[in-house]
């Protein structure tokens, strides 16, 4: 800013006494520096007769004027950003900050070119004192302005980063959990507690879940009532609150006497046999508690895998290709498969036959991804081949651009729904004894494929590239500045749309991906059930 105004004939700033002490420290003057900007962005007559410039909402509001931009009210932020948009050659997200001094200077460049056609610089520069009094000076005003909208996009984006660090930090600070000490237990032959129970004294939280399975409550109930010491009906109050901790399910064993304590541990049964089952019969039910543990440990994971679906689903409806493309066929017929299994896998059913056809799914979905992102990057190519089919206005080549902006959309949105459903069909995979090698390669993969095709992914920065470089070459011979600049500008806005949908797909993906993985780990760690009794009767069951 200061090499914009210092060497101007009409410049005030060579007078400024800070400026003269230290040039190179413009936060020592920077009051001056405004002035002396803002003096340019008005004629010397008008300057005078209200002895100052213009304000610099005038200042952005005449710069977007002479530069044929469209502008968005009265809001400088709004304006500076549409100045910005228009004359960057790239997109703003795809530069890193080394670059964006240069992007920014070459946006200045074209802006001043734009605003002053070489002949019309030439008159600005040579042309009468009558003249140079009366317009603003533009080689000032436009790249100063543009100058400006940079600055304060940086800054707002180191204000926003802050915020966004504060939250994160936050959100990770531990969690108190509420846990009871045990007062019965069932042990394993080698004394480790399979099975705890204890009563909380204090509950914070009063919203329970309705139990609508009268089956569930009823085992439940059973369960409860055979610990003597915890749940007969003359020891338990109006209301307790009870916590269960089961480290697995109970499995009769095969030629022993006994039963046995089952996990899977990465990818493999995990058993520890439970001896002398009279003594067990004494304290629970083990038929009782074999179905129980399977709901509930189930239970935990069902409700987000099925909300994985329903909401993949919803969005494979939404696209216009869906009845007609094979590969959204396929992509539903997974979803199907993974649907009608997850509730009888997370019951505890046999999963050998079912892991078979989820792993076909697996291979079928990388497939249909490596099809969708070849059709990203031809339909990408293909935005800047576009024929105009007009010889004198900009609409035509203005929808040309759309739908194929809209084709390539369709594609990312494909591609992620697919990397989605991937992703759900590793949530079920994990409980069907996926090794832990396969489950982070997995992983691993997806993540992979988020990187290619999230907004901060090569093929979308691609994609942005190929767009603003086809808009940027348009013109028309009968379309006024502010006309093609208005097209132009919509046509950058696809780009912030697209980028957009793809954020909200990475974030849901990922969630889906952490639950995955929150589903692995918790095959390590005991089950923890809160159990609001009411008498000797079950109101209330959390899975925690």
């Amino acid at each position: 800013m200061v090499d914009l105004v210092k060497d101007q004939p009409s410049s005030s700033l060579k007078k400024n006494i800070e400026f003269k002490l230290e040039p190179s420290r413009p936060s020592r003057f920077y009051m001056a520096l405004a002035d002396d900007f803002l003096e340019f962005g008005g004629n010397s007559v008008v300057n005078a007769l209200r002895k100052s410039g213009p304000t610099y909402q005038q200042v952005v509001m005449d710069v977007c004027s002479r530069l044929g931009v469209p502008v968005n009210g009265n809001g400088i932020v709004d304006n500076e950003s549409l100045l910005l948009e228009l004359y960057l050659d790239r997109e703003w997200k795809s530069l890193s900050e080394s670059e964006r001094e240069s992007a920014v200077a070459r946006a200045r460049n074209a802006a001043l070119i734009e605003a002053y056609p070489a002949s019309a610089m030439a008159a600005a520069i040579l042309g009468s004192p009558l003249q140079a009094a009366t317009d603003p000076a533009y080689r000032i005003t436009v790249p100063g302005v543009i100058h400006v909208a940079y600055l304060r996009r940086v800054i707002l984006e180191e204000i926003n980063a802050e915020k966004s660090h504060a939250l994160t930090i936050a959100n990770e600070l531990p969690q108190t959990t509420n846990h009871a000490r045990a007062i019965a237990t069932i042990q394993d032959s080698a004394g480790k507690d399979l099975i705890s129970v204890g009563e909380l004294d204090i509950y914070g939280d009063s919203q329970w879940p309705v139990l609508n399975d009268p089956t569930q409550i009823n085992t439940l109930n059973a369960i409860l009532q055979a610990i003597p010491a915890v749940a007969t009906a003359t020891e338990v109050a109006s209301t307790r609150y009870m916590e269960v901790v089961i480290d697995g399910p109970l499995l009769k064993a095969k030629g022993v006497d006994g039963y046995r304590l089952i996990t899977i541990k990465d990818g493999t049964f995990s058993h520890g046999t439970l001896l002398d089952p009279s003594s067990l019969s004494q304290i629970v039910n083990p038929a009782a508690l074999l179905q129980i543990v399977s709901v509930v440990v189930g239970q935990k994971h069902l409700a987000d895998i099925k909300r994985e679906l329903t909401e993949i689903k919803n969005t494979l409806k939404s696209v216009s290709e869906f009845q007609q493309n094979e590969r959204f066929t396929k992509i539903t017929g997974i979803i199907k498969y993974i649907e009608q299994h997850a509730t009888s896998i997370l019951s505890g059913a046999p999963a050998d036959a079912v892991s078979n056809m989820l792993e076909t799914n697996e291979r079928d979905l990388i497939i249909l991804i490596d099809h969708f992102i070849t059709d990203i990057r031809s339909g990408t190519a293909a935005i800047t081949t576009l024929s105009d089919p007009d010889k004198f206005g900009s609409e035509g080549i203005k929808k040309a651009i759309e739908d194929q902006h809209a084709l390539v959309s369709r594609h990312y949105q494909s591609a992620l729904l697919a990397v989605r459903a991937r992703a759900a069909n590793l949530q079920l995979s994990i409980h069907t004894g996926l090794s832990s090698e396969l489950r982070q390669a997995r992983l691993e993969q997806i993540e992979e494929c988020l990187k290619e095709l999230g907004e901060d992914g090569y093929m979308a920065r691609d994609t942005a590239i190929h767009m603003r470089e086809k808009i940027r070459s348009i013109s028309a011979r009968t379309n006024k500045a502010k006309t093609l600049n208005q097209r132009k500008l919509e046509l950058l806005s696809l780009n912030k749309t697209l980028n957009d949908s793809l954020r909200k797909y990475r974030l849901e993906i990922e969630k889906c991906m952490a639950e995955a993985d929150f589903s692995n780990a918790a095959q390590h760690e005991p089950t923890r059930l809160h159990i609001r009794m009411e008498g000797n009767q079950v109101r209330g069951l959390k899975a925690i």
